[in-house]
């Protein structure tokens, strides 16, 4: 005889909100400029344009379904 799988909680239980602040978005492009790295500023204007819009990491670097460049509409 199988045991049930344990219940899991709403997410409420286990923090207060599921989604990060202006202030704490900008205290993590800042870190991403700040850095001594070759592509620092890549990082920066990726998380920028993942937090305006609404993009997860799967999403936007996916190698399946990222973000591709024919899919960026330039006009």
């Amino acid at each position: 005889m199988r045991l049930p799988p344990p219940v899991r909680l709403p997410n409420k239980h286990y923090r207060s909100r599921e989604y990060l602040t202006p202030s704490e978005v900008r205290s993590i492009l800042d870190a991403a400029l700040d850095r001594k790295a070759r592509y620092s500023h890549r990082d920066y204007t990726l998380m920028l344009l993942m937090f305006r819009h609404g993009l997860r990491v799967g999403e936007a670097v996916g190698a399946k379904c990222g973000l591709r460049w024919d899919a960026v509409m330039w006009g």
